[in-house]
């Protein structure tokens, strides 16, 4: 199969109820710093809210993982759109930093969900030599979104309030539910793990790939501590300079409109060099942005680093799902693929927890150069720790 009927076989199942989820995705990640701040949060408890959808990702890996083994990604699927919008309804009514946190939470293990479920289909539907893209555009469908999504909830918070702003995840949330709900997905793509193999528990699956779940699972941890400490950080650090929310969300644009710029290289990088061809410059210019962000006392400086670290980013574009494809054997590849989220869901979790306990405990710029200096350790761990599947696996 070509490379582009491989991805044109992914636009109905995939690519479209992605887009409407990543704008409602991105609205919610800019929305819930702010809404936690505006109910009186510091910034160490904003930061715990927000990790709570790190968590909820955390622990919805490894059941959905099995889950999918049992019913397919189809499944998967529905639960966490239906999750996510049922989030989305619990925020807009909130008037407590609790009903916040649940949401984070919920949001968080219906995102998990949605997740696992598209790497699991994209890496039953396609070859090797095509998955790199295949994930790629993907990310970049995703990273469109992540650029509408904060912009849109910015004009309404500006016109209405924070709470109004969950109704457009909501809403988005509902739109990806029922065209997933409506779509009738192939069954290469759905299809259950073979189940004439005798599955693997998940402690046997860990301990059999335990080189690799330490190794490039290290990585994993690393670059997802530094996303979600990214999502965190610019709204924060926005009200921290005396910046409005409008100006914010412009911020959080420019730097999703970086990030998506590079999903093409990346993409080509995976495919035509290696995996870690892409991953090395993603850390190293990544990591950098956060060792230069206590530099942004204005609006300028601050906008010209968020896009800094929207091009490293950028160029990690579908390296995690990529790999974790790579690596997940044939036989337990939905198992394995929940271990590997659930891996790098510890990293989503600690971001922003890392963030509010450093800036609470010492300052907000103390706290960039500690995830600075971490994005630095992972990129070291890339380098000489981390075996390339992708000369293996085309061998």
């Amino acid at each position: 199969m070509s490379n582009t009927q491989a991805l044109r076989n992914l636009i109905i199942p995939i690519y479209l109820p992605s887009i409407f989820l990543a704008i409602g995705s991105g609205a919610a990640l800019f929305i819930i710093p702010l809404i936690s701040l505006e109910l009186g949060a510091t910034i160490s408890s904003a930061g715990l809210i927000f990790s709570l959808r790190g968590l909820g990702m955390l622990i919805s890996g490894i059941p959905i993982g099995l889950l999918i083994a049992k019913l397919g990604s189809k499944t998967a699927m529905l639960l966490g759109t239906a999750l996510i919008c049922i989030a989305a309804i619990i925020a807009s009514q909130a008037q407590q930093q609790s009903g916040i946190a649940l949401a984070s939470l919920l949001m968080g293990a219906g995102s998990g969900c949605w997740i696992l479920a598209r790497i699991h289909f994209v890496s039953l539907a396609t070859s090797i030599s095509h998955r790199g893209r295949a994930m790629a555009t993907m990310m970049a469908i995703e990273r469109v979104g992540w650029l509408i999504g904060p912009l849109l909830a910015g004009l309404i918070i500006k016109f209405f309030d924070h709470h109004k702003a969950f109704l457009l995840v909501a809403g988005m949330g509902f739109i990806s539910l029922l065209l997933i709900a409506l779509t009738k997905h192939t069954q290469r793509g759905n299809e259950v793990d073979d189940s004439q193999f005798k599955r693997l528990s998940t402690w046997r699956l860990l301990f059999n790939y335990k080189d690799i779940f330490i190794g490039a699972g290290s990585v994993v941890i690393v670059l997802q501590l530094l996303r979600s400490a990214r999502s965190f950080i610019i709204p924060i650090w926005g009200v921290a300079i005396g910046i409005d929310e409008l100006a914010i969300a412009s911020v959080t644009f420019f730097c999703s409109l970086a990030d998506l710029a590079m999903f093409y290289p990346a993409g080509w990088l995976l495919d035509k060099k290696s995996r870690k061809a892409a991953a090395i410059p993603c850390l190293a210019i990544f990591s950098c942005s956060f060792l230069l962000l206590p530099l942004a006392t204005s609006y300028s400086y601050f906008l010209w680093i968020a896009i800094l670290s929207g091009l490293g980013n950028g160029l990690g574009t579908g390296f995690i799902m990529t790999l974790g494809a790579d690596f997940a054997p044939q036989r337990q590849k939905a198992q394995f693929l929940g271990l590997w989220r659930t891996i790098g869901d510890g990293g989503n979790l600690s971001g922003p927890v890392i963030i509010g306990a450093l800036a609470e405990a010492l300052s907000l710029s103390s706290a960039t150069l500690v995830v600075g200096s971490l994005g630095l350790a992972g990129l070291l761990i890339l380098i000489y720790k981390v075996p390339e599947p992708i000369k293996k696996s085309l061998s």
